[in-house]
């Protein structure tokens, strides 16, 4: 079945929108499945590639990630089978099993990131820039230094200081199950 044209949306946009949407999950999934991130973002690339041939075979009707996951899978398997000359490399059924699990546990992830998201909204915009400062510095390192920029200017205001926003954001993370 292709992509059902909406009369206001041209199909080519909203399969790039949804595409768009699953960058993060996709580079996730393929990470931790690769383990070398430079690896991952080259069967990243290729499984977009492949998405962007496929796209007139998407079903709208059916959930864009879960789609998508499976050519992502198999850019996965394939960019193992180049890799198997390799000494260090996971088994088939290590793999297997690491993508299920990745599997059952998306929806709560997911979940957690829909919490995040709406929580970020209450956010003023000094608090939103700690918090994603915060993110930058677990992510890399290279990022300390917008974090020391935002640190330069003493605040009067405590829902400003970023060691009462963190304990509020743990507080209510408790709320939603996440710890």
């Amino acid at each position: 079945m292709g992509i059902v044209a909406d009369s206001k949306e041209d199909p080519r946009k909203a399969f790039v929108e949804k595409l768009t949407d699953a960058q993060f999950d996709l580079f996730a999934y393929i990470s931790m499945l690769v383990g070398n991130k430079a690896d991952a973002r080259d069967v990243l690339q290729e499984t977009n590639r492949v998405l962007w041939v496929k796209s007139a075979e998407y079903d709208p009707a059916r959930p864009f990630i879960k789609w998508a996951r499976a050519f992502a899978h198999y850019e996965i398997l394939r960019y193992r089978k180049r890799c198997q000359r390799e000494r260090l490399v996971f088994s088939n059924d290590l793999v297997e099993s690491m993508a299920e699990r990745y599997d059952a546990e998306a929806p709560a992830v997911d979940r957690r990131l829909e919490w995040l998201e709406q929580c970020l909204t209450k956010l003023t915009a000094t608090q939103r820039a700690y918090v994603q400062a915060d993110l930058l510095l677990t992510c890399c390192c290279g990022c300390l230094e917008a974090a020391r920029k935002l640190n330069t200017k003493k605040k009067d205001h405590r829902d400003d200081d970023p060691g009462a926003l963190s304990g509020r954001l743990r507080r209510g993370g408790r709320n939603f199950g996440v710890r």
